[in-house]
């Protein structure tokens, strides 16, 4: 029986993957950015109730949620308002509008390097809920909403530095942006010539 199945970040490799080979499934791609797929919806995951009417218009039954920055060298600031905040949205939203399940990736680095695999191949279930949620219990309950579904700021105050980490120089197409400098002819300060022997 199929699905309609919402999937985030649906512009980006795995979200794409996603999309191209589940055919079995009634399928819908939410991104910022466009892409080819015929069901696609641009749009962020900064307002839940926004995302919430996407799901009851489409009556989404699953949401697979890969949305969010995937820099390894982003900063807390960075990170925070899709990261951290969009996923809370996206289970906010989920639970308002009855969606049964939610999928979701919560780091670039947990396939790792999949991609050099050829051909890369899986299949994909589905599962119990009650069998995979919740079976670590190591956060302490002041760091959870009481609804479960966000953090709260005594939460954020402990996990910035450890999320901040190194200061890493800023990076473009995989490569550290660094100084460049002016090339300026400056006035000759030697009144001898200066040779090389």
């Amino acid at each position: 029986m199929s699905k309609n199945i919402l999937v985030t970040g649906s512009s980006g490799l795995i979200g794409g993957i996603i999309l191209k080979h589940n055919s079995n499934n009634n399928l819908f791609g939410l991104d910022v950015a466009p892409s080819l797929y015929p069901n696609h919806e641009i749009s962020d995951i900064s307002n839940s109730k926004k995302l919430e009417n996407i799901f009851l218009k489409n009556n989404i039954e699953v949401v697979v949620h890969l949305a969010g920055k995937t820099s390894v060298n982003g900063t807390w600031n960075e990170l925070i308002g899709n990261n951290f905040d969009g996923t809370a949205n996206i289970f906010e939203a989920s639970k308002n509008s009855g969606v049964d399940k939610v999928i979701f990736a919560s780091s670039n680095h947990a396939v790792g390097l999949f991609e050099n695999d050829n051909p890369y191949k899986w299949t994909t279930s589905y599962v119990d809920l009650r069998k995979v949620a919740n079976k670590e219990r190591m956060m302490p309950r002041k760091f959870i909403s009481r609804d479960g579904f966000q953090i709260t700021s005594s939460c954020r105050k402990y996990l910035a530095p450890l999320i901040c980490g190194e200061d890493y120089p800023p990076y473009k197409n995989g490569l550290p942006i660094s100084a460049k400098l002016k090339n300026i002819r400056v006035r000759r300060m030697l009144k001898e010539k200066f040779m090389i022997k």
